[in-house]
């Protein structure tokens, strides 16, 4: 017999019942990892135009695609290192640590650091993102996907509402 939950929720989605708790918390995971990039990015971009101007944000732009991929091959190869269950908990502490220590950067008064706290913004909705399919990916089969994705990434459309579409 179903649930109240699977009942409330198969008009919209295809849901077993041994499914339903993994894919709400999926969903929350999807809205929560969107609604961070959408707190960071401009919170990031302010920054950088109020410590350096917004005549400088291209150049920043540009210097930060071959940044970060030298950041993202270097997270791809330390990600071999340390076992897959560790990778998403270290990587979210390692996220919020850098916050910490860029409030505290801040204090210095020192330009450099709106360059830098705007590259980890970058950098933290990539990860964010990625990481969040990343372990889509390692708990759904294909065909699980093909039923639940829709709805769970729902999370992350929901937590974009009203915003601009950046990714």
């Amino acid at each position: 017999m179903p649930s109240l939950l699977q009942r409330i929720l198969a008009p919209i989605v295809d849901v077993r019942r041994e499914e339903t708790a993994n894919m709400l918390l999926m969903f929350a995971y999807s809205f929560l990892a969107m609604t961070a990039y959408n707190i960071v990015q401009p919170i990031t971009r302010s920054q950088f135009i109020n410590d350096l101007g917004a005549i400088n944000l291209p150049f920043v732009d540009l210097f930060a695609g071959f940044v970060i991929g030298l950041i993202m091959l270097g997270y791809t190869r330390a990600t071999n290192l340390v076992p897959q269950r560790w990778i998403i908990p270290a990587a979210q502490v390692a996220m919020a640590g850098l916050l910490v220590v860029f409030w505290v950067l801040f204090r210095t008064g020192q330009s450099w650091v709106a360059v830098a706290f705007y590259l980890l913004g970058l950098i933290l909705g990539i990860l964010l993102i990625s990481q969040f399919w990343l372990l889509a990916n390692t708990i759904y089969d294909p065909r699980q996907a093909k039923r639940l994705f829709g709805f769970i990434g729902g999370g992350a459309s929901l937590a974009a509402r009203g915003e601009s579409p950046s990714l």
